[in-house]
Protein backbone atom coordinates (compact mmCIF):
# COMPACT_ATOMS: atom_id res chain seq x y z
CA UNK A 1 0.00 0.00 0.00
CA UNK A 2 1.89 3.31 -1.01
CA UNK A 3 -0.35 6.19 0.47
CA UNK A 4 0.05 10.29 0.08
CA UNK A 5 3.30 9.94 -1.29
CA UNK A 6 4.34 12.25 -4.21
CA UNK A 7 3.92 9.93 -6.79
CA UNK A 8 3.86 11.37 -10.26
CA UNK A 9 3.35 9.58 -13.68
CA UNK A 10 7.04 10.19 -14.01
CA UNK A 11 7.85 8.87 -10.11
CA UNK A 12 11.83 7.86 -11.27
CA UNK A 13 11.22 4.31 -9.15
CA UNK A 14 8.13 3.61 -11.63
CA UNK A 15 10.76 1.04 -13.93
CA UNK A 16 11.82 -0.75 -10.51
CA UNK A 17 8.05 -1.10 -9.02
CA UNK A 18 6.63 -2.55 -12.34
CA UNK A 19 9.44 -5.63 -11.39
CA UNK A 20 6.36 -6.75 -8.87
CA UNK A 21 4.58 -8.76 -11.51
CA UNK A 22 3.26 -10.77 -8.79
CA UNK A 23 1.52 -7.98 -6.81
CA UNK A 24 -2.25 -8.18 -6.13
CA UNK A 25 -2.96 -4.73 -4.62
CA UNK A 26 -2.25 -1.39 -4.74
CA UNK A 27 -3.49 1.48 -3.22
CA UNK A 28 -2.28 4.91 -4.70
CA UNK A 29 -4.08 7.03 -1.86
CA UNK A 30 -3.87 10.50 -1.67
CA UNK A 31 -1.58 11.20 -4.56
CA UNK A 32 -1.75 14.91 -4.69
CA UNK A 33 0.40 15.60 -7.37
CA UNK A 34 -0.40 12.64 -9.90
CA UNK A 35 -2.25 13.13 -13.18
CA UNK A 36 -2.16 10.18 -15.46
CA UNK A 37 -1.47 6.20 -14.52
CA UNK A 38 1.60 4.58 -16.30
CA UNK A 39 1.66 1.52 -18.02
CA UNK A 40 0.03 -1.21 -15.14
CA UNK A 41 0.13 -4.38 -17.86
CA UNK A 42 2.30 -5.97 -15.88
CA UNK A 43 0.16 -6.51 -13.19
CA UNK A 44 -1.68 -8.69 -14.66
CA UNK A 45 -2.26 -10.59 -11.16
CA UNK A 46 -3.69 -7.01 -9.50
CA UNK A 47 -6.96 -7.82 -7.71
CA UNK A 48 -7.12 -4.49 -6.29
CA UNK A 49 -6.82 -1.17 -7.70
CA UNK A 50 -7.11 1.79 -5.35
CA UNK A 51 -6.72 5.71 -6.62
CA UNK A 52 -9.33 7.09 -4.02
CA UNK A 53 -8.38 10.77 -3.27
CA UNK A 54 -6.04 11.42 -6.13
CA UNK A 55 -7.61 14.77 -6.90
CA UNK A 56 -5.83 15.73 -9.73
CA UNK A 57 -6.12 12.58 -11.57
CA UNK A 58 -6.95 13.06 -15.17
CA UNK A 59 -6.49 10.14 -17.06
CA UNK A 60 -6.45 6.53 -16.96
CA UNK A 61 -3.39 4.89 -18.83
CA UNK A 62 -5.71 2.54 -21.38
CA UNK A 63 -3.15 -0.44 -20.15
CA UNK A 64 -5.84 -0.58 -17.23
CA UNK A 65 -7.60 -3.32 -19.92
CA UNK A 66 -4.86 -5.67 -18.82
CA UNK A 67 -5.54 -6.10 -15.57
CA UNK A 68 -8.10 -9.00 -16.15
CA UNK A 69 -7.81 -10.15 -13.07
CA UNK A 70 -8.82 -6.71 -11.09
CA UNK A 71 -11.86 -7.15 -8.88
CA UNK A 72 -12.01 -3.99 -7.37
CA UNK A 73 -11.34 -0.38 -8.85
CA UNK A 74 -11.78 2.32 -6.93
CA UNK A 75 -11.68 6.00 -8.27
CA UNK A 76 -13.71 7.71 -5.12
CA UNK A 77 -12.85 11.40 -4.96
CA UNK A 78 -10.88 11.87 -8.03
CA UNK A 79 -12.63 15.06 -8.81
CA UNK A 80 -10.67 16.01 -12.06
CA UNK A 81 -11.30 12.49 -13.59
CA UNK A 82 -14.23 13.31 -16.31
CA UNK A 83 -14.30 10.04 -18.84
CA UNK A 84 -12.85 6.57 -18.35
CA UNK A 85 -10.56 4.89 -21.18
CA UNK A 86 -12.87 2.28 -23.02
CA UNK A 87 -10.09 -0.55 -22.19
CA UNK A 88 -12.38 -0.65 -18.67
CA UNK A 89 -14.80 -2.53 -20.19
CA UNK A 90 -12.61 -5.44 -20.76
CA UNK A 91 -11.81 -6.29 -17.10
CA UNK A 92 -14.18 -9.27 -17.46
CA UNK A 93 -13.71 -10.50 -13.47
CA UNK A 94 -14.25 -6.67 -12.24
CA UNK A 95 -17.01 -7.17 -9.46
CA UNK A 96 -16.57 -3.70 -7.42
CA UNK A 97 -16.43 -0.21 -9.77
CA UNK A 98 -16.67 3.26 -7.10
CA UNK A 99 -16.96 6.60 -8.03
CA UNK A 100 -17.90 8.46 -5.87
CA UNK A 101 -17.10 11.97 -5.64
CA UNK A 102 -15.59 11.90 -9.20
CA UNK A 103 -16.01 13.80 -12.22
CA UNK A 104 -17.73 10.91 -14.57
CA UNK A 105 -20.64 12.60 -16.40
CA UNK A 106 -21.98 9.61 -17.63
CA UNK A 107 -21.49 5.85 -17.38
CA UNK A 108 -19.58 4.70 -20.58
CA UNK A 109 -21.15 1.91 -22.44
CA UNK A 110 -18.16 -0.34 -22.03
CA UNK A 111 -18.66 -1.17 -18.51
CA UNK A 112 -22.09 -2.77 -19.50
CA UNK A 113 -20.14 -5.52 -20.55
CA UNK A 114 -18.62 -6.00 -17.23
CA UNK A 115 -21.16 -9.30 -16.67
CA UNK A 116 -19.56 -10.19 -13.28
CA UNK A 117 -19.93 -6.50 -11.64
CA UNK A 118 -22.17 -6.67 -8.43
CA UNK A 119 -20.91 -2.56 -6.92
CA UNK A 120 -21.71 0.10 -8.65
CA UNK A 121 -21.47 3.64 -6.79
CA UNK A 122 -21.74 7.22 -7.95
CA UNK A 123 -21.81 8.55 -4.29
CA UNK A 124 -21.43 12.43 -4.03
CA UNK A 125 -21.98 13.82 -1.05
CA UNK A 126 -24.76 16.83 -0.55
CA UNK A 127 -25.85 16.69 -4.19
CA UNK A 128 -22.60 17.42 -5.81
CA UNK A 129 -22.16 14.25 -8.66
CA UNK A 130 -21.36 14.94 -11.94
CA UNK A 131 -23.02 12.31 -12.91
CA UNK A 132 -25.46 13.47 -15.29
CA UNK A 133 -26.63 10.40 -17.67
CA UNK A 134 -26.53 6.40 -17.84
CA UNK A 135 -27.00 4.25 -20.76
CA UNK A 136 -29.71 1.86 -21.54
CA UNK A 137 -27.42 -1.11 -21.42
CA UNK A 138 -27.08 -0.57 -17.80
CA UNK A 139 -29.71 -3.68 -18.39
CA UNK A 140 -26.96 -5.72 -19.11
CA UNK A 141 -25.51 -5.86 -15.83
CA UNK A 142 -26.57 -8.97 -15.04
CA UNK A 143 -24.89 -9.64 -11.86
CA UNK A 144 -25.42 -5.65 -10.53
CA UNK A 145 -26.76 -6.18 -6.59
CA UNK A 146 -25.86 -2.76 -5.66
CA UNK A 147 -25.95 0.86 -7.17
CA UNK A 148 -26.08 3.91 -5.67
CA UNK A 149 -26.69 7.49 -7.33
CA UNK A 150 -27.13 9.37 -4.25
CA UNK A 151 -26.03 12.71 -4.76
CA UNK A 152 -26.16 12.64 -8.52
CA UNK A 153 -27.50 14.98 -11.32
CA UNK A 154 -29.58 12.23 -12.43
CA UNK A 155 -33.15 13.30 -14.08
CA UNK A 156 -34.41 10.35 -15.15
CA UNK A 157 -33.58 6.75 -15.06
CA UNK A 158 -33.24 4.51 -18.30
CA UNK A 159 -36.50 1.90 -18.93
CA UNK A 160 -33.49 -0.81 -19.01
CA UNK A 161 -33.31 -0.46 -15.34
CA UNK A 162 -35.85 -2.91 -14.91
CA UNK A 163 -33.53 -5.72 -16.64
CA UNK A 164 -31.31 -6.22 -13.76
CA UNK A 165 -32.71 -9.65 -11.99
CA UNK A 166 -29.67 -9.83 -9.36
CA UNK A 167 -30.03 -5.76 -7.68
CA UNK A 168 -31.12 -5.64 -4.15
CA UNK A 169 -30.10 -2.28 -3.28
CA UNK A 170 -30.91 0.64 -5.22
CA UNK A 171 -30.47 4.19 -3.93
CA UNK A 172 -31.36 7.82 -5.75
CA UNK A 173 -31.59 9.77 -2.46
CA UNK A 174 -30.94 13.41 -3.46
CA UNK A 175 -31.18 13.65 -7.08
CA UNK A 176 -33.28 15.94 -9.25
CA UNK A 177 -35.15 12.92 -10.47
CA UNK A 178 -38.85 13.66 -10.99
CA UNK A 179 -40.38 10.31 -11.63
CA UNK A 180 -38.85 6.42 -12.31
CA UNK A 181 -39.89 4.30 -14.73
CA UNK A 182 -42.55 1.48 -14.71
CA UNK A 183 -39.97 -1.25 -15.24
CA UNK A 184 -39.22 -0.16 -11.57
CA UNK A 185 -41.82 -2.69 -10.41
CA UNK A 186 -39.43 -5.90 -12.26
CA UNK A 187 -36.19 -5.55 -10.23
CA UNK A 188 -37.71 -9.30 -8.69
CA UNK A 189 -34.36 -9.18 -6.27
CA UNK A 190 -34.62 -5.31 -4.78
CA UNK A 191 -34.72 -5.77 -1.40
CA UNK A 192 -33.98 -0.95 -0.21
CA UNK A 193 -35.16 1.41 -2.42
CA UNK A 194 -33.61 4.70 -1.12
CA UNK A 195 -35.29 8.13 -2.09
CA UNK A 196 -35.48 10.42 0.19
CA UNK A 197 -34.27 14.21 -0.47
CA UNK A 198 -35.81 13.91 -3.69
CA UNK A 199 -37.36 16.47 -4.05
CA UNK A 200 -38.51 16.85 -7.60
CA UNK A 201 -39.69 13.73 -7.67
CA UNK A 202 -43.93 13.83 -8.33
CA UNK A 203 -45.24 10.49 -8.61
CA UNK A 204 -44.42 7.06 -7.41
CA UNK A 205 -45.16 3.25 -10.08
CA UNK A 206 -45.87 0.23 -8.87
CA UNK A 207 -43.08 -0.99 -6.52
CA UNK A 208 -41.54 -4.64 -6.56
CA UNK A 209 -42.56 -6.76 -4.27
CA UNK A 210 -39.91 -8.19 -2.65
CA UNK A 211 -38.76 -4.57 -0.79
CA UNK A 212 -37.89 -5.13 2.59
CA UNK A 213 -36.76 -1.21 3.38
CA UNK A 214 -37.99 1.68 1.33
CA UNK A 215 -37.43 5.71 2.10
CA UNK A 216 -39.73 7.67 0.10
CA UNK A 217 -39.68 11.92 -0.91
CA UNK A 218 -42.63 12.35 -2.88
CA UNK A 219 -44.90 15.31 -3.88
CA UNK A 220 -47.88 13.40 -4.47
CA UNK A 221 -51.00 13.60 -2.63
CA UNK A 222 -51.26 9.61 -3.05
CA UNK A 223 -49.05 6.60 -2.88
CA UNK A 224 -49.14 3.40 -4.64
CA UNK A 225 -50.57 0.12 -3.57
CA UNK A 226 -48.29 -0.55 -0.76
CA UNK A 227 -50.00 -3.59 1.20
CA UNK A 228 -48.77 -6.04 -1.27
CA UNK A 229 -45.45 -5.53 -0.69
CA UNK A 230 -45.57 -8.58 1.96
CA UNK A 231 -42.11 -8.25 3.43
CA UNK A 232 -41.79 -4.63 3.91
CA UNK A 233 -40.17 -4.60 7.17
CA UNK A 234 -38.90 -0.56 7.30
CA UNK A 235 -40.89 2.22 5.54
CA UNK A 236 -39.86 6.61 5.90
CA UNK A 237 -42.16 9.09 4.57
CA UNK A 238 -39.87 11.67 4.45
CA UNK A 239 -41.17 15.68 3.35
CA UNK A 240 -43.92 14.55 1.85
CA UNK A 241 -45.61 17.66 2.30
CA UNK A 242 -48.48 16.83 -0.30
CA UNK A 243 -49.68 13.62 0.79
CA UNK A 244 -53.15 13.85 2.11
CA UNK A 245 -53.34 9.59 2.69
CA UNK A 246 -51.35 6.61 3.82
CA UNK A 247 -52.50 3.49 1.47
CA UNK A 248 -52.83 0.24 3.43
CA UNK A 249 -49.43 -1.23 4.86
CA UNK A 250 -48.48 -4.70 5.14
CA UNK A 251 -49.06 -5.79 8.56
CA UNK A 252 -45.50 -7.00 8.60
CA UNK A 253 -44.08 -3.62 8.77
CA UNK A 254 -41.34 -3.21 12.24
CA UNK A 255 -40.49 0.39 11.81
CA UNK A 256 -42.78 3.10 10.33
CA UNK A 257 -41.24 6.78 10.04
CA UNK A 258 -43.35 10.00 9.49
CA UNK A 259 -41.55 13.78 9.06
CA UNK A 260 -43.01 16.54 7.96
CA UNK A 261 -46.14 15.22 5.68
CA UNK A 262 -48.26 18.45 6.28
CA UNK A 263 -51.18 17.43 4.77
CA UNK A 264 -51.84 13.96 6.73
CA UNK A 265 -54.91 14.33 8.44
CA UNK A 266 -55.70 10.16 9.03
CA UNK A 267 -53.24 7.78 9.95
CA UNK A 268 -54.36 3.97 9.65
CA UNK A 269 -52.04 2.01 12.05
CA UNK A 270 -55.00 -1.00 12.68
CA UNK A 271 -53.24 -3.58 10.95
CA UNK A 272 -49.90 -3.09 11.96
CA UNK A 273 -49.57 -5.27 14.69
CA UNK A 274 -46.13 -6.17 14.61
CA UNK A 275 -44.73 -2.73 14.74
CA UNK A 276 -41.99 -1.97 17.02
CA UNK A 277 -40.94 1.69 16.44
CA UNK A 278 -43.05 4.19 15.12
CA UNK A 279 -41.50 7.68 14.69
CA UNK A 280 -43.32 11.09 13.59
CA UNK A 281 -42.21 14.13 13.40
CA UNK A 282 -43.88 17.77 12.41
CA UNK A 283 -47.38 16.33 10.93
CA UNK A 284 -49.49 19.51 12.13
CA UNK A 285 -52.62 18.19 10.32
CA UNK A 286 -52.96 15.02 12.79
CA UNK A 287 -55.18 15.70 15.65
CA UNK A 288 -55.95 12.13 16.64
CA UNK A 289 -53.69 8.96 17.38
CA UNK A 290 -55.09 5.59 17.50
CA UNK A 291 -52.12 3.19 18.48
CA UNK A 292 -54.64 0.30 20.70
CA UNK A 293 -53.41 -2.20 17.92
CA UNK A 294 -49.63 -2.02 18.17
CA UNK A 295 -49.18 -4.72 21.14
CA UNK A 296 -45.38 -5.16 19.90
CA UNK A 297 -44.55 -1.01 20.17
CA UNK A 298 -41.27 -0.84 21.84
CA UNK A 299 -40.57 2.85 20.76
CA UNK A 300 -43.04 5.89 20.62
CA UNK A 301 -41.13 9.16 19.36
CA UNK A 302 -43.90 11.48 18.61
CA UNK A 303 -42.26 15.41 18.29
CA UNK A 304 -43.75 18.93 17.01
CA UNK A 305 -47.29 17.68 15.89
CA UNK A 306 -48.70 20.96 16.78
CA UNK A 307 -52.21 20.11 16.42
CA UNK A 308 -52.09 16.46 18.29
CA UNK A 309 -54.61 16.66 20.96
CA UNK A 310 -55.07 12.83 21.90
CA UNK A 311 -53.05 9.96 21.80
CA UNK A 312 -55.19 6.47 22.47
CA UNK A 313 -54.24 2.95 23.16
CA UNK A 314 -50.80 2.69 24.26
CA UNK A 315 -51.35 1.18 27.68
CA UNK A 316 -51.67 -2.26 25.13
CA UNK A 317 -48.01 -1.84 24.50
CA UNK A 318 -46.32 -3.82 27.13
CA UNK A 319 -42.99 -3.98 25.53
CA UNK A 320 -42.62 -0.22 25.31
CA UNK A 321 -39.54 0.72 26.80
CA UNK A 322 -38.83 4.69 25.73
CA UNK A 323 -41.48 7.25 24.88
CA UNK A 324 -40.51 10.68 23.54
CA UNK A 325 -43.22 13.11 23.60
CA UNK A 326 -41.69 16.84 22.41
CA UNK A 327 -43.68 19.67 21.00
CA UNK A 328 -46.89 18.46 21.27
CA UNK A 329 -48.37 22.14 22.05
CA UNK A 330 -52.52 20.99 21.91
CA UNK A 331 -52.00 17.85 23.64
CA UNK A 332 -54.04 18.77 26.80
CA UNK A 333 -54.93 14.70 27.54
CA UNK A 334 -51.77 12.22 29.27
CA UNK A 335 -52.78 9.10 27.52
CA UNK A 336 -52.87 5.73 29.79
CA UNK A 337 -50.01 4.07 30.46
CA UNK A 338 -50.59 1.05 33.06
CA UNK A 339 -50.12 -1.70 30.56
CA UNK A 340 -46.64 -0.45 29.44
CA UNK A 341 -45.04 -2.64 32.28
CA UNK A 342 -41.52 -1.97 30.60
CA UNK A 343 -41.39 1.05 30.41
CA UNK A 344 -38.11 2.56 31.41
CA UNK A 345 -37.47 6.47 29.92
CA UNK A 346 -39.95 8.86 29.48
CA UNK A 347 -39.75 12.73 28.40
CA UNK A 348 -42.35 15.33 27.66
CA UNK A 349 -40.61 18.57 26.48
CA UNK A 350 -42.76 21.75 25.42
CA UNK A 351 -46.06 20.26 25.76
CA UNK A 352 -47.59 23.36 26.73
CA UNK A 353 -51.45 22.57 27.61
CA UNK A 354 -50.93 19.24 29.32
CA UNK A 355 -52.81 18.93 32.14
CA UNK A 356 -51.88 15.71 33.91
CA UNK A 357 -49.84 13.07 34.06
CA UNK A 358 -51.39 9.68 34.73
CA UNK A 359 -50.37 5.66 34.64
CA UNK A 360 -47.21 5.64 36.42
CA UNK A 361 -48.24 4.23 39.57
CA UNK A 362 -47.64 0.35 38.61
CA UNK A 363 -44.46 1.26 36.21
CA UNK A 364 -40.69 0.95 37.39
CA UNK A 365 -39.62 4.04 35.50
CA UNK A 366 -35.96 4.34 35.52
CA UNK A 367 -35.84 8.05 33.44
CA UNK A 368 -38.64 11.06 33.90
CA UNK A 369 -37.50 14.20 32.20
CA UNK A 370 -40.03 17.12 31.97
CA UNK A 371 -39.38 20.16 30.58
CA UNK A 372 -40.78 23.05 29.53
CA UNK A 373 -45.01 22.00 30.19
CA UNK A 374 -46.20 24.99 31.60
CA UNK A 375 -49.57 24.31 33.26
CA UNK A 376 -47.92 21.10 34.93
CA UNK A 377 -46.19 23.05 36.72
CA UNK A 378 -48.95 26.00 37.53
CA UNK A 379 -51.10 22.82 38.33
CA UNK A 380 -48.52 21.79 41.14
CA UNK A 381 -48.16 17.97 39.51
CA UNK A 382 -44.58 18.09 38.80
Amino acid sequence: MLWGIGFTQDWKEWNSFMASKRLKILVLKCCPNLRSTPDLSVFTQLKILSLAGCEELEHLHPSIGKLTSLVSLDLSQCGRLKELPEEVGELKDLEELIFDGSGITEIPTSICSLRKLKKLSFYSLWGSGSLREISSSIGDLQNLQHLDLEGSAIEKLPSEIGDLPSLQTLNIAETPISDLPESIRNLSSLQSLQLYYCDKLCSLPKLPLGLTNLVVRCQSPTLPQLSSLIHLKHLCLDHCHLLEDIPELSSRLLTLTIHECDKLILLKLDRLEYLEHFYMRDCNSIERLDLSCLNHLKKLWVVNCNNLVEIQGPDRAKFLEPLDFMGCKSMETWPDLNGCERLQYVRVTNCKKLTQLRGFEKLDIITLIIDYCDLLERTGLL
